[in-house]
């Protein structure tokens, strides 16, 4: 926890420093339950939505690809992701390529950037889409990540291969909010007129998917995981910081709230693909 002291350019007025009483603590706090609540609902409703779509697709794109492929040769692949430019929470651009190495096992490396003149968020339909999720990003958002994976292939002699495989990841996720608010981990927030944030997010993921053909050399990679992440949120250049105790409104979003955090991580994918076979 970063004390508020290290933020004060100007002493708050007194009024603003006043503790806040047992009974205005109950309220701030069933206040924050309620606003965790409604956005966990809005972020696994989005999730559900995409899981059930490729789950769909899945089922009918592998009823239709369900003869065995006989060819002895392999495949790599140069894979874009349809999902994750129009993310509502945070949105880029990411490509990948994945070697083949034998029958069983291939290595991939995915790279993702994202800003916010690159972001469909810059219409209008789409912010009130982003913010009807609660993930509208601000004018100064920029997010680069890596992802490394290993791919176990279960049945590599089908036309449509299923495998599982595990990934690491890192994200760099960094933006300036203006008149926001910021919740330390001791329970104390403060709003301000300018902070410079910084995300930081690792973790690993064990992941199921499919690579379906369903057109020559042109393809479909569509996944499921569950995982663990590390996220550590700072902010820094905090202007004019003033405590506040309003427990009507509380920080419920990631971005929020200052520290590092732990739990699980949830992943959902849709890939276009263009493959290739090795001499």
């Amino acid at each position: 926890m970063i004390p508020l002291s290290k933020y004060q350019d100007n002493p708050a007025p007194a009024s603003a420093k006043t503790e806040a009483s047992p009974s205005r603590s109950i309220v701030r706090n069933s206040c924050r339950i309620e606003g965790l609540a409604s956005i966990m609902k809005k972020q696994i409703l989005y999730q559900t939505s995409i899981l059930l779509i490729l789950l769909f697709s899945t089922s009918l794109l592998n009823a239709q690809k369900s003869e065995i492929d006989r060819t002895t040769k392999a495949y790599s692949y140069i894979t874009f992701n349809l999902l994750s430019s129009v993310n509502p929470f945070n949105p880029r651009y990411r490509i990948g390529y994945i070697q083949n190495i034998n029958s069983k096992w291939k290595l991939g490396l995915d790279l993702g950037f994202g800003t916010r003149k690159l972001s469909w968020s810059t219409s209008g339909f789409i912010t009130n889409y982003l913010t009807s999720f609660g993930g509208a990003i601000a004018d100064d958002y920029q997010l680069w990540e890596i992802r490394p994976e290993l791919y176990y292939i279960l049945n590599p002699k089908k036309s449509t291969i299923q495998y599982i495989s595990t990934e690491l990841f890192y994200i760099h996720h960094k933006d300036v909010y203006h008149r926001d608010h910021i919740e330390q981990k001791n329970g104390e927030s403060f709003y301000f007129e300018r902070a410079n944030f910084l995300r930081q997010k690792y973790g690993l993921n064990i992941k199921y998917g499919f690579i379906i053909k369903p057109w020559k050399g042109l393809g479909l990679n569509l996944y499921t995981g569950l995982g663990l992440r590390f996220r550590n949120n700072s902010f820094s250049n905090v202007i004019n910081p003033i405590p506040w105790h309003d427990p009507r409104e509380v920080a419920v979003d990631y971005n929020e709230h200052e520290g590092l955090f732990f739990g699980f991580n949830f992943s959902v994918g849709f890939r276009l693909y263009y493959s290739f076979k090795e001499s």
